[in-house]
């Protein structure tokens, strides 16, 4: 048993360009705008694998040991505000925004991949 995706016109068209059936070619080239599935029959986005959650989880991992190593650079240089002129100053303050709203976004994309790696592997 195969699923097609489209109607009864795309199951045909299909089935006719498998089996080579002129008859059903002519047919379906009359109706390929028919037989094209809907946007809302359209399989939903696959779950990534086993195998593509920890490739995830391990570039996760590096990317988060990068970010945190960043933050603790910058917030080193903001704990000496006398040794950076006002400009510097402010260029840092927004590094130290952008990489915690980058490590955020980094550890949920983390704890994301964790619980769906434990529901395969539970599954």
């Amino acid at each position: 048993f195969e699923a097609y995706e489209g109607g009864w016109d795309y199951y045909q068209q299909k089935r006719a360009s498998r089996r080579g059936d002129r008859h059903g070619e002519a047919a379906s080239k009359s109706s390929v705008k028919q037989a094209s599935a809907p946007k809302a029959q359209q399989p939903t986005h696959k779950l990534p694998s086993k195998w593509q959650l920890e490739r995830s989880l391990e570039r996760l991992e590096q990317q988060i040991g990068e970010l945190e190593d960043a933050l603790e650079q910058v917030t080193t240089q903001l704990a000496n505000p006398q040794t950076i002129d006002a400009s510097a100053l402010a260029d840092l303050g927004r590094d130290h925004t952008r990489l915690e709203a980058e490590l955020l976004t980094a550890m949920t994309a983390w704890d994301e991949a964790t619980d769906q790696l434990a529901a395969k592997q539970a599954g």
